[in-house]
């Protein structure tokens, strides 16, 4: 196993490292919708680039899935 297919397997399991975590690929998932309709929005609709607002969002949907992550954490089995 190459080192890159390991990060993703790893980003993407539990703490045993075979059961695959839906809310790690829900928030990864997110993440990319957010960043393709963000680029969507600008290169389909021609709408204007706001760096403060994109970032901002994005920010909102990274800490979202941080603190899910870390309340599920605790109930996680080893």
């Amino acid at each position: 196993m190459n080192a890159i297919t390991k990060i993703l397997k790893d980003s993407f399991t539990i703490a045993n490292g075979n059961d695959y975590d839906i809310g790690r690929i829900l928030w990864a998932l997110g993440v990319l919708t957010f960043c393709f309709l963000a680029g969507w929005a600008i290169i389909k609709n021609h709408q204007a680039f706001d760096a403060m607002s994109y970032g901002g969002g994005l920010a909102a949907v990274l800490a979202a899935g941080g603190a899910a992550l870390g309340m599920k954490q605790k109930t996680e089995a080893p």
